[in-house]
């Protein structure tokens, strides 16, 4: 009896020894700091936006981005001390020169951004708020069914989704648009009701879709008719973030266009992020408008090219004149490794 009391004892003492062990090769907790940022600074009086990314590689480096495309210039010397992130960066000012700022982001308790930039041109505050990722369903489809007479038709079903909001949809149709509500989407599916008026007459219908990859197959419901109505993800080839180079009489400055799937865009530039207006993708050819202010001043700018495969070739013309503008596809967007000095 005490042998196997012995041989117990020491079983459990060797399995208590082994248990800290195994707790020792828990990877750590991720940096609360880590993930894609909306920065707002005041400069000056003028509110200007730009973007910045936080990663980490498997062996704990953190990779850093700022901007769009190469807009962010060089990211050197990160350090990240409790929930406080600095780094330098060095980017082509107007005119091709370098600028060298300090920057430094605290996370506050609430997951908001506090910080502020250093340089030659003085030091601003900005603040930082997360972007969230959006649902897959999000974006512009072209839906393929028949009209009322039997006819082939073709609808464009476009939902959006603001931050931590609900879905919303538009329904445009040749024989005229539907008010879409009740917009849901769990487990691939995606429901959402249809209310329309066609010759005074008002309808209700339903409309359910299964979605796999960039394809959905779905039907229509109106009372006891059915009828398939199956879509594509429209512009699918333009989604996704652009390098450009515009040329100017000052020499190459760097852009970048960012198109979500909802076909919303941004447009980064040496004066940070703005919006794109009234984009509009037919065929081959695209266009765009972007404006941007500086004190009382605004300037706009709008864009005329074609996009081929990842390659974006066209003119951006201003009050200032026109330059040529070319551009490909990042497949992948690197940030800058906190390794490399």
């Amino acid at each position: 009896m005490k042998a196997k009391i012995i041989i117990v004892s020491v079983v459990l003492c060797l399995c208590a020894a082994a248990i800290p062990l195994f707790a020792a090769d828990k990877p750590k907790d991720k940096p609360g700091i880590i993930g894609d940022w909306k920065i707002s600074a005041d400069f000056d009086g003028n509110q200007m936006l730009n973007r910045m990314s936080v990663s980490q590689k498997p062996d704990g480096t953190l990779l850093i981005k700022w901007g769009l495309g190469s807009t962010g210039g060089k990211i050197s010397d990160v350090n990240l001390a409790g929930n406080k992130l600095t780094f330098v960066r060095t980017s082509k000012g107007f005119g091709g020169d370098d600028m060298e700022s300090d920057i430094e982001a605290t996370l506050q308790p609430k997951g908001s951004l506090t910080g502020k930039m250093s340089s030659d041109f003085g030091e601003f505050d900005f603040t930082g708020t997360r972007i969230l990722p959006k649902s897959d369903i999000v974006g512009v489809w072209a839906i393929k069914c028949t009209d009322a007479n039997g006819q082939p038709a073709e609808t464009k079903l476009t939902i959006k989704q603001d931050p931590n909001g609900p879905l919303k949809g538009k329904w445009k149709a040749p024989a005229g648009d539907a008010t879409v509500s009740d917009v849901q989407f769990k487990d691939g599916k995606l429901t959402l009701k249809l209310a329309s008026k066609t010759a005074g007459k008002e309808s209700q219908s339903t409309y359910e879709a299964q979605l796999k990859g960039d394809q959905l197959t779905g039907k229509i419901q109106t009372g006891s008719v059915s009828k398939e109505a199956n879509g594509s993800r429209f512009g699918k080839n333009l989604i996704g973030e652009w390098e450009l180079t515009v040329v100017s009489e000052r020499g190459d400055m760097p852009a970048a266009l960012l198109v979500e799937k909802d076909l919303s865009a941004v447009y980064n530039a040496f004066f940070g992020e703005n919006n794109v207006e009234n984009l509009k993708l037919d065929g081959d050819k695209l266009t765009f408008s972007v404006s941007f202010g500086f004190g009382d001043r605004t300037f706009e700018m709008d864009f005329s090219g074609t996009v081929t495969g990842d390659n974006i070739k066209g003119q951006m013309t201003s009050e200032r004149g026109t330059s040529d503008v070319s551009g490909k596809k990042i497949t992948a967007t690197p940030a800058a490794d906190a390794s490399k000095k």
